[in-house]
């Protein structure tokens, strides 16, 4: 579950069921995060933890939009980053050896 890995990003969360979440994640407890989200068969809709996206413009190796891109979770209009490194990939540079 996408959730799951988001919260397993985080080094620490606010209290409350964002932070039961976390340690659930954070525990491996897979059961008790499932009852924390709604039980095993509710709507991923009505699930209290979200994935937090913002849209991307900017195009893709394709000419394409890029679309969504996960930023972090949001639990009741409160959004925690977990994606707070921006990665690239380019040519590797050269060794650069100490003198």
């Amino acid at each position: 579950m996408p959730v799951w890995r988001e919260l397993r990003r985080l080094s620490e969360a606010p209290d409350g069921v964002l932070r039961a979440a976390f340690e659930a994640a954070y525990n491996g407890d897979w059961a008790g995060f499932i009852r924390i989200m709604g039980g095993a068969t509710s709507a991923r809709k009505t699930a209290p933890i979200r994935l937090a996206t913002v849209w991307n413009d900017k195009p893709n190796r394709y000419d394409e939009p890029t679309g969504e891109q996960t930023i972090g979770v949001e639990y009741g209009g409160i959004i925690v980053s977990t994606r707070i490194q921006k990665w690239t990939v380019g040519a590797k540079r050269p060794l650069e050896f100490c003198q």
